[in-house]
């Protein structure tokens, strides 16, 4: 499995991780869920541009 199909998945992973969070501590936006979404979105963005560059 390529490190770009990885990122993809781990970036899903930690979106939900944010929206499970968000949820849980009555859908306000707190550091924690906050965290995890940043995180999604790096992972997501990297996984993106790893594709477009056709490494990984």
């Amino acid at each position: 499995m390529a490190a770009r199909d990885i990122l993809a998945v781990a970036a899903a992973l930690f979106l939900v991780a944010s929206l499970l969070r968000w949820g849980r501590d009555g859908r306000r936006l707190t550091p924690a869920s906050r965290t995890w979404a940043i995180v999604g979105l790096l992972f997501g963005a990297v996984s993106a541009w790893l594709r477009w560059q056709g490494a990984g």
